[in-house]
């Protein structure tokens, strides 16, 4: 099975920040949680978000770099190509 690269979440503010804004939100749900219930509720909801932060994060980080993104539209067929050239001497029709 061959391994795609992980994208770098530091090249780019956006992913950083995405970043940033996933751990705050965690964080912020896991003092709420325990501020509410204590450690019986704080450290189950820890878990919970720490593994679902953790599988989301790696599945948005495996998307190779190289890879479309969804809003960009496919250009129409033939407009990126170059076109062949053909050449009177390698054009089997002309050997006579």
């Amino acid at each position: 099975m061959e391994d795609e690269p992980l994208r770098n979440p530091f090249r780019s503010e956006a992913d950083a920040f995405r970043l940033l804004v996933i751990m705050g939100g965690s964080v912020a749900a896991i003092v709420i949680a325990a501020a509410v219930g204590g450690p019986w509720l704080g450290v189950p909801v820890a878990l919970i978000l720490l593994a679902a932060g953790t599988r989301a994060t790696y599945r948005w980080l495996k998307v190779s770099i190289s890879s479309p993104d969804e809003d960009e539209e496919e250009a129409p067929v033939g407009t990126n190509h170059a076109e062949p050239v053909s050449s009177p001497e390698l054009d089997p029709s002309e050997n006579t």
